[in-house]
């Protein structure tokens, strides 16, 4: 997991919450400053790109027609009723049940893992929304060992709505992916009906 750094909004680091990793190996940062009546500000980190080059959006951004504008209604509503910690992944499989044009949309213009590897992909979208919704309160979030083959056994984000829900409750992907009868890997059922405009790299 990254160390704390500086916001790049107000150049501080007095307010900024636990970074979470994204699955696209991207490091979403948290500022909960004012910003001058701005609110919390969220920048994303790809550590493979210089560090001047980050990709950063504030809630007011992301809620008034930034990119992932159309990802908080679906993602607040997976959050509408208290429930277990969920995996990431099991996140995104809810996200493409509740909206699947949506989801199709963003893995189409940014690509998905589960076409190859790429970075900046709509996994690294749906992370900086949650995040997002983190810093207004809607839903807690932390960072634990990932389940299954597709997630490759790296960190990843959990998702709740209530942050006292005990870390011991816990939804993962490998029992959302045995649930449906699937492997704990990428297969062609999550292809299906997705295609992505990127190349993997």
């Amino acid at each position: 997991m990254a160390d704390f750094m500086f916001c790049t909004n107000c150049q501080d680091d007095s307010q900024m919450q636990l970074p979470m990793s994204t699955p696209d190996g991207g490091v979403i940062h948290t500022c909960l400053d004012d910003h001058g009546g701005t609110g919390p500000w969220v920048f994303t980190v790809y550590p493979a790109v210089e560090p001047t080059r980050t990709t950063r959006r504030s809630p007011a951004r992301v809620e008034n027609g930034g990119v992932t504008a159309d990802l908080v209604e679906p993602l607040t509503a997976i959050f509408a009723e208290a429930g277990p910690w969920l995996e990431f992944g099991v996140v995104e499989a809810r996200l493409r049940e509740r909206a699947p044009e949506v989801f199709a949309r963003h893995v189409r213009e940014s690509g998905h893992t589960m076409f190859g590897p790429t970075p900046n992909t709509a996994s690294g979208r749906i992370a900086m929304a949650l995040s997002a919704l983190r810093a207004r309160g809607v839903v807690a979030g932390f960072i634990g060992h990932s389940t299954g083959k597709a997630w490759r056994g790296r960190t990843i984000s959990f998702w709740t709505r209530d942050a006292q829900t005990s870390r011991e409750d816990v939804f993962p992907w490998i029992e959302h992916r045995a649930a449906l009868g699937l492997t704990d890997d990428w297969c062609e059922a999550d292809r299906d009906g997705l295609a992505t405009e990127r190349v993997a790299v």
